[in-house]
């Protein structure tokens, strides 16, 4: 299934709700490149990257008895071939270090100094913050832009 499309239209959702099915960056003990198939419902298509939401039972209350429904928001970067999922709190992780190098840092400046001001409060206001941030990054890329993704390192042969 590639994915579902509700053409109901509400308020919030004027061209009605689509699902898309992609790989969830997942990174484990075995590998930071661990990912799962999963369903996630779009947010915002911007025009380099595409933002998404999805809900995940988490423990909650007293010794973790109870469960809760908590709303995770992710990035598909339009480049990326795999079409890979990202949680927000990944993007400036050691993750994107082989794969968008220069990104974690980027990310990091980019709620640093005057504008990072106003950047914080976007954020807040906003969960598509994720969109102009990478739009600004590619800019700053420049001709390597287009390269991007970098190919995962294959730690085996020593190769990249």
């Amino acid at each position: 299934m590639v994915s579902i499309d509700y053409v109901e239209t509400t308020a919030d959702h004027p061209d009605g709700l689509r699902w898309e099915s992609h790989p969830l960056a997942r990174p484990n003990f075995a590998s930071r490149y661990h990912t799962m198939q999963r369903l996630f419902c779009v947010d915002k298509v911007g025009k380099n990257a595409t933002t998404y939401w999805w809900k995940i039972w988490v423990a909650s209350g007293f010794n973790g008895m109870g469960r809760s429904l908590q709303t995770n928001y992710g990035v598909r970067f339009h480049n990326d071939p795999e079409g890979i999922v990202y949680p927000y709190m990944l993007v400036n992780s050691v993750l994107m270090k082989d794969r968008y190098p220069g990104l974690k840092e980027f990310c990091k400046k980019w709620f640093k100094g005057s504008e990072g001001k106003v950047h914080k409060k976007e954020a807040e206001e906003n969960d598509a913050w994720i969109l102009d941030m990478y739009d600004a990054y590619l800019e700053q890329m420049g001709d390597k832009a287009a390269e991007l993704p970098y190919p995962i390192p294959d730690k085996k042969s020593g190769e990249k």
